[in-house]
């Protein structure tokens, strides 16, 4: 063999060695001996290059050089994109996280950067809404909620932790309940009070088959009715309780272990499952009831005299004991300690029970003019605070209290849970009418309350003016000792507007329902339309500085009433009331009709 063909020969062979393969310049070599780069084949084991050759990107490295894709090439068309992810491939699509996009080069040789793709984070933030750490756990699974707070619709944060957060402050109605009445007389249905009980869920009571005035307040037949419903809207008990004569409650509270305790009056025999309880005479007394989680009779009493006495508020404490307010008149008259002589005039009373029923203190106010107690709330010491209104001076126990003496004016008043003790006393005056309609506590343990006045209204700080013939107010006051912390009015001109239901949900927010008539209600820019009749309002105030979050109008044709409502632990707002002709919820909710007389109705609203 020539030597040059040996020369040839060893060439090829350190070529194989190498990787390559001979081939002439004119079958693709370039002016270096070098073949220019191919599209490689899949990689394998067998693609590791010997030593001082160089593979495709991407290869596993063999001694002395990279390994390739199949002898390298190629990669991707220019333009071309495909998803991309860095994060653990367990956490893809879970919580937050996400795949991204990455784009091929112009040169077909890299990829760019993975873009829009979300990696778990290190830690979960609680102050944000969503899963953060994509475990799928939302934010439960962090030390910092294991201590919830109230979630607030003012804010993006998922405050109670539960992995969904309320992040805007609607009003939206969510669900309702309005039970067809009797289509004979008597007919009327209305709910006056409602009460959110342990378990989320919430209880209403009011009367059935009954005969209610226009102004939806004095009962002259019907039977006593209360409802449970859980956190959903969804009924689980109801009962009904008829009466010789007639039966309403008045008002409710739920104690810890989820007991029912209702307060009203009553004419005739009525029987809560006990044993019956009768009036001596054609006027009404007052029934204290309580009923078990399940709505089932514990005990029940009467209070009363040949005259008329009714119950209009009830409050139970920490303790688990009972305070009842109201108004007697007449006839002397006892709780089961001291008795009282009210005369011909209607007096304020509040008195304490114990779980069992068994009385432990009372007080009454004895004047010579009219003076009537409608709502009790405790603080959060578990003390008693009674508000109404008053025709006449009247000393609530505190000698400093002769009341402004004109009119009608709004009273507060703080007793001793132990023995009913004064501890402080206001009145809301001072010209023309006021009145205190309802009362509710705080979160920061201050007394809310809201009524109406003619006129004006003074707090014992700044002077309101009335805007239209009476306007709705909302006040506050420090629980230690009615100072006033700040007051608004709601109202508007040629419009007369009542506030009866006061509420604070757990961000402090102020949320109000009750009734107007006559023109638009504005409440700071939010107008709510011109009624046909008087219409239900529920009116949500932020905390902070008391402008409307948003304004609810519950009308339609006919009058419709709100008279309470109750907060949950999610912020969702329960109004109860009654309704001539027409209910409008809003959407999605379909409009509601009677047949004749007044309807009862509850709404659920979004917070």
């Amino acid at each position: 063999m020539p030597h040059a063909d040996r020369r040839i020969r060893r060439s090829l062979g350190l070529l194989a060695v190498l990787g390559l393969s001979a081939v002439p310049l004119a079958c693709g070599f370039d002016e270096n001996g070098s073949l220019p780069v191919q599209a490689g084949g899949a990689a394998g084991s067998g693609g590791t290059a010997g030593a001082g050759g160089a593979g495709g990107t991407g290869g596993t490295a063999g001694a002395g050089g990279m390994g390739g894709t199949g002898g390298g090439g190629v990669m991707c068309a220019p333009g071309e994109t495909r998803p991309c992810y860095s994060g653990p491939a367990a956490t893809e699509g879970v919580g937050l996280c996400k795949a991204g996009t990455e784009v091929c080069g112009d040169n077909g040789m890299e990829w760019s950067t993975c873009e829009g793709q979300v990696v778990p984070a290190s830690a979960e933030n609680c102050s944000l809404p969503g899963d953060e750490d994509c475990n799928g756990l939302g934010d439960a699974d962090e030390a910092v909620c294991c201590t919830p707070t109230f979630d607030d619709c003012t804010t993006p944060a998922d405050e109670d932790c539960d992995g969904t957060a309320i992040a805007m402050c609607t009003g939206a109605p969510l669900g309702s309940f309005s039970p067809p009445g009797k289509i004979s007389a008597p007919m009327d249905d209305t709910i006056f009070d409602v009460a959110v009980a342990p378990d989320g869920g919430y209880v209403i009571a009011g009367v059935i088959d009954g005969t209610l005035d226009n102004d939806f307040f004095t009962v002259s037949a019907g039977s006593a009715y209360v409802a449970k419903f859980d956190a959903a809207g969804v009924k689980q008990w109801e009962r009904a309780y008829p009466a010789t004569a007639y039966g309403v409650v008045r008002a409710l509270d739920i104690d810890t272990g989820g007991n029912v305790i209702l307060v009203g009056e009553f004419s005739g025999t009525i029987d809560f499952g006990g044993d019956d309880l009768t009036t001596p005479s054609p006027g009404a007394d007052i029934f204290v009831v309580k009923l078990d989680a399940m709505g089932m009779h514990v005990w029940s009493k009467r209070f009363g005299t040949t005259s008329t006495q009714t119950a209009q508020g009830v409050a139970v404490n920490g303790d688990g004991n009972l305070f009842v307010t109201g108004y007697i008149r007449d006839d002397e008259f006892s709780f089961g300690g001291d008795s009282f002589n009210p005369g011909g005039n209607d007096d304020i009373y509040v008195v304490s029970f114990d779980a069992d029923g068994t009385h432990r203190w009372s007080r009454a106010f004895i004047t010579g003019g009219d003076q009537r107690a409608w709502s009790v709330a405790v603080t959060k010491d578990g003390h008693p605070v009674i508000v109404g209104q008053t025709s006449s001076n009247v000393n609530l126990g505190g000698s400093s209290n002769p009341g402004y003496g004109s009119n009608q004016d709004g009273i507060i008043a703080v007793y001793d849970k132990q023995d009913g003790a004064h501890l402080w006393s206001k009145f809301v005056g001072p010209s023309n009418d006021q009145n205190v309609n309802h009362v509710a506590i705080a979160p920061n343990g201050n007394v809310l309350v809201t009524g109406r006045f003619a006129g004006s209204v003074d707090f014992g700080s700044d002077s309101i003016n009335v805007s239209g013939s009476t306007d709705t107010y909302f006040a506050e006051f420090n629980a230690a000792d009615g100072a006033p912390v700040r007051g608004k009015r709601i109202g508007s001109t040629n419009t007369e507007t009542r506030g009866i239901g006061v509420a604070a949900d757990g961000a402090g927010h102020i949320i109000l329902t009750g009734r107007y008539s006559g023109g638009m209600l504005d409440v700071d820019g939010q107008v709510l339309p011109a009624p046909n009749g008087t219409d239900a309002f529920v009116v949500k105030l932020a905390g902070t500085d008391l402008l409307p979050l948003w304004a609810k109008a519950l009308g339609g044709a006919g009058n419709q009433f709100g008279w309470d409502l109750g907060i949950d632990e999610k912020g969702t707002v329960i109004v109860v009331g009654g309704f001539y002709t027409e209910l409008e919820l809003g959407n999605p909710l379909e409009k509601l009709t009677t047949m004749n007389g007044a309807d009862l109705f509850s709404v659920r609203l979004a917070p």
